[in-house]
């Protein structure tokens, strides 16, 4: 019989130090003391082991599983979740950590919320370096949010509606649970920041040569783009096909296939018609040099705007930031 247990799952890959200082203490210093945390480590050595083995000397509500290495992590958060013993499941990146009262605040949240809610979501505070933004989702714009880190879901959601991450992304698979909750539940956001999300942003002048996207992580985009377009295109919302569009599109672009990307460009123009849409064609008829260029401009300036105009930390989060 389950008790009202929460289930964290950490995936860890090849990464044992920010697991041994950030997520894995996050979880420790819950004020919520009946919790289990489940590491699954996909790593091609075994330093994640020996950072869990020395944490687990001190906790038992530590639990670890070795699975493949290089596993999506679709496929990791899969493995956890089948493992889970508890009401309520989230998840958390290994670079990634809970403020102390997360679970309490959230698990009261849901206990008190209609059976219509499946999960909650929390703000944050998002560090790049010495930096700090306040961000916290919105569901204004779209019909869904991405599901991955901070978040905490009803155990029903997995295992009575059989809703899981599609063991085949990575990149995307937030996004496409994100998709599939929606269809079946309502979500609550608790608007306090109850998590600290760590960027490791580069400097402006580093940051503006863009990272191409990895082979892996255009199989993943295909199976996204793929497998959710038809939903995309039947819900009929210009403002979501363009953002949809745009995003495979670039992705192309950035890696030299402009064969592939210019035309899911041109359709998230045609969809949102507007000067960054037509920015982004234009810079990808130039090559993939210069749409590389362009794109970290934009990031650029999209992250001053926030920065500077948007997300500042409100006062009263500030003692949270520390």
């Amino acid at each position: 019989m389950l008790r009202s247990k929460v289930s964290t799952i950490i995936t860890a890959h090849n990464r044992p130090q920010f697991l041994k200082e950030i997520s894995l203490p996050s979880v420790l210093s819950q004020n919520y003391p009946d919790f289990e945390c489940i590491i699954v480590d996909d790593s091609f050595d075994n330093a994640v082991s020996k950072v869990v083995a020395e944490f687990q000397k001190n906790d038992a509500r530590i639990k670890y599983f070795k699975i493949a290495p290089d596993q999506e992590l679709g496929a990791a958060l899969v493995y956890g979740i089948t493992h889970a013993e508890g009401e309520y499941i989230g998840f958390l990146d290994d670079d990634n950590g809970y403020q102390p009262d997360f679970m309490t605040q959230c698990v009261a949240k849901l206990n008190e919320l209609p059976k219509e809610f499946g999960g909650v979501t929390t703000g944050a505070i998002v560090v790049y370096g010495d930096h700090r933004e306040y961000a916290v989702p919105s569901m204004s714009n779209s019909f869904y949010i991405p599901i991955g880190d901070c978040w905490l879901l009803k155990r029903e959601v997995f295992f009575d509606k059989g809703i899981l991450p599609d063991a085949r992304l990575t990149a995307d698979y937030d996004a496409d649970l994100g998709i599939r909750f929606f269809e079946h539940y309502k979500a609550f956001i608790i608007e306090e920041p109850l998590n600290i999300r760590y960027a490791w942003k580069k400097s402006f002048g580093k940051h503006l040569h863009a990272t191409s996207p990895s082979e892996k992580r255009l199989r993943n985009q295909e199976i996204y783009f793929d497998k959710n377009l038809p939903i995309f295109q039947a819900r009929a919302n210009k403002s979501e096909l363009s953002f949809f569009y745009r995003t495979a599109g670039r992705n192309y672009c950035l890696v030299g296939k402009a064969s592939r990307g210019l035309p899911l460009l041109w359709q998230a123009f045609i969809n949102k018609p507007g000067a960054r849409g037509l920015l982004n064609v234009l810079a990808a008829l130039l090559g993939s040099r210069v749409y590389k260029f362009y794109f970290a401009l934009e990031a650029e300036a999209r992250h001053f705007v926030l920065s500077h105009f948007v997300n500042r930390v409100p006062l009263k989060y500030k003692k949270l930031t520390a």
